[in-house]
C-alpha cells in the first residue's frame, strides 16, 4: 500500500467525523511525518504532528482529536503509548487509535472514517460494548466473551486460509459466523461487512478484512483499558 491510499469514494461520509476532522499524526521520522501530513491535509484532514513520545502525550492530554495515527517513535513503544493514551480521562482517552505498521503505510479515508465510527458513532457517545453488555453477562463474563472474540479475529487475520480456523468450512460459512458474532457483540460495521461477503461473495473481502482489523484494534484497546492500570 502506498503511504496514503487514494480514496475517492467518499466512504461513510463526513458525518462520521467529529467537527474539525482533526488528526494527531505521530511518526518518528520527521520527513515521513511531514509528507504524510501534507497528503492528509490535501484530503481535508486537519493534521497535528508529533515526532517523539513526550510531544505525543502532551498533545493528547491537552487537545481534542478525531483520530490518532500512531507509528514508530524513537522514545516509546507504540502499543504502550496507545494504552497510556487510552487511560486518559474522557473524552481524550476515547480517541480512536490506529497503529501504523513498520512501513508507516496509512489507511485510506474509508478505513479512517470507519475506525472513528467504530469508536464514536458520529462523534457522540463512544462505542463500548463491554460496558453495554456487562449488566447482562457480568463484567467478568463479558470481558471473557470479548477476549475470545478478539482472539478469533486475530486468528482470522493471521490465517492463510480463513476456513482453517474452525469458523466454517466455506468462506460464506466463515462470514456468517463472524457477522453473527459481530452483531451480537455490538460491532455493526464488522457484521455488515461480513454479511456482504456471505450474501455477495469474496469480491467484498477487502472491506471485511479492513473492518476485522479495526474491530481487533478496538477490542484490544478496550480490554487493555480494563486490565492495565
Amino acid at each position: 500500500m502506498p503511504l496514503l491510499g487514494n480514496d475517492k469514494k467518499g466512504g461513510l461520509g463526513t458525518t462520521l467525523l467529529r467537527t474539525n476532522h482533526s488528526v494527531l499524526l505521530a511518526i518518528g521520522a520527521a520527513s515521513t511525518a511531514e509528507h504524510a501530513a501534507v497528503a492528509l491535509t490535501g484530503r481535508g484532514w486537519t493534521v497535528t504532528t508529533a515526532t517523539d513520545a513526550a510531544t505525543l502525550v502532551a498533545r493528547a492530554q491537552t487537545q481534542d482529536f478525531a483520530l490518532l495515527l500512531l507509528g514508530a517513535l524513537p522514545d516509546g513503544e507504540a502499543a504502550a503509548l496507545a494504552a497510556r493514551i487510552a487511560r486518559l480521562p474522557p473524552p481524550r482517552g476515547l480517541v480512536p487509535i490506529v497503529l501504523l505498521g513498520a512501513d508507516t503505510a496509512l489507511p485510506t479515508d474509508d478505513v479512517l472514517r470507519a475506525r472513528i465510527a467504530a469508536t464514536s458513532r458520529s462523534g457522540t457517545a463512544p462505542l463500548d460494548p463491554i460496558a453495554r453488555l456487562s449488566p447482562m453477562f457480568g463484567a467478568v463474563g463479558v470481558a471473557s466473551l470479548m477476549g475470545d472474540f478478539r482472539n478469533r479475529l486475530g486468528a482470522l487475520l493471521a490465517a492463510a486460509d480463513p476456513c482453517a480456523i474452525g469458523e466454517g468450512t466455506t468462506i460464506a460459512g466463515v462470514a456468517h459466523r463472524i457477522a453473527g458474532l459481530g452483531g451480537t457483540l455490538d460491532f455493526p460495521l464488522l457484521a455488515d461487512a461480513w454479511q456482504q461477503v456471505e450474501r455477495d461473495g469474496p469480491a467484498h473481502l477487502s472491506a471485511a478484512w479492513a473492518e476485522t482489523r479495526i474491530a481487533h484494534t478496538v477490542l484490544t484497546l478496550l480490554l487493555d483499558r480494563r486490565t492495565v492500570m
